[in-house]
């Protein structure tokens, strides 16, 4: 497949979704008819892209086009903390393929060289101005769909006219940006508290501490670091001491849902990937629900970082 500059693709794309719907494969739906198609595997999206190795740390889901009937899958192999408004930032290789907007737990495929064609995967390249890559073959797995979003399965592979092949494959969770919510909804945690009880407990009112940080977690993907909401995770508490670990919401990666219930607000975050912590780089399994009444808050939390924190699971509360 040859390479175009970037408005040839935008045009081509936009062709192929008016002329071509991606095909949905569905239980009643042969697989036939599509050859011989690689297995999925369950590592993150990576491979190759322009030739080089290429792993996807960041997916979102944008509105396209102007009937509002489908939406843009995008991924990119670097934080981008502000991937639903502008990605002029990226500096990587991008990956992305136009699916219905009432997408379902289900299957997109798209054959080049079969009939019914489908939305085929771009690989695009901003730098040097502009490099894009056409996959002949693309298919998409929503595996299941979330509160903010859903997690989803590609694969595609495209070959340039020198030979040159771009193929990834893998699993990611993906933003939808029509369901995202800004970052700035955890400002109002960031304050002095008291903790009031934890596990089920009451304990002696000690000071905790909610506040950013944008020293300690560092992307190495996007070379910068990340501002951080954290949280005193606190693992236990006696009457003279108590141990935590200071983590929670990270602006850019994972994601956060918001709802509110007369004075009660519940907000929930989750991530699972790769962070450098403190100088280290670790994997980060993190799933937090805080709910603020008044001026009580209550965090309820899973961490896990292999190899460092066996994952474990608690709950306290705070009161101003």
């Amino acid at each position: 497949m040859k390479t175009m500059s970037l408005f040839t693709a935008g045009i081509a794309m936009t062709l192929m979704t008016a002329c071509s719907p991606s095909v949905k494969v569905d239980g009643s739906s042969p697989n036939s008819a599509f050859g011989t198609w690689p297995d999925y595997t369950d590592q993150n999206v990576s491979g190759q892209v322009f030739g080089k190795e290429w792993k996807a740390t960041t997916a979102v889901v944008k509105s396209f086009g102007q009937s509002g009937s489908e939406v843009s899958l995008e991924f990119y192999a670097e934080t981008v903390t502000d991937a639903c408004k502008s990605v002029s930032s990226t500096t990587k290789p991008t990956a992305s393929v136009v699916i219905p907007a009432a997408y379902s737990q289900t299957e997109y495929r798209a054959d080049m060289s079969a009939p019914g064609g489908g939305n085929p995967l771009m690989f695009s390249s901003f730098e040097n101005g502009g490099r894009n890559v056409m996959a002949e073959k693309t298919k998409v797995r929503i595996n299941n769909i979330t509160a903010t979003g859903f997690n989803v399965s590609v694969f595609a592979k495209g070959t340039e006219s020198d030979g040159t092949v771009s193929e990834i494959n893998g699993k990611l969770d993906v933003v939808d940006c029509k369901k995202a919510v800004d970052f700035s909804v955890w400002d109002e945690f960031a304050n002095w508290w008291d903790l009031v009880s934890f596990d089920g407990a009451a304990v002696t009112r000690r000071t905790a501490i909610v506040e950013y940080n944008s020293s300690d977690i560092f992307s190495r993907s996007s070379n910068k670091y990340i501002k951080t909401l954290m949280f005193p995770l606190y693992r236990s508490v006696s009457s003279n001491s108590d141990m935590s670990t200071d983590l929670g919401p990270m602006q850019g990666l994972g994601s956060t849902t918001l709802t509110e219930s007369g004075t009660v607000k519940t907000l929930t975050y989750s991530y699972h990937g790769p962070v450098t912590y403190k100088g280290v780089d670790v994997t980060l399994n993190l799933d937090m629900t805080v709910v603020k009444n008044g001026n009580r808050v209550t965090v309820d939390y899973t961490l896990e970082i292999p190899s460092h924190i066996t994952k474990t699971a608690h709950k306290f509360e705070l009161q101003k």
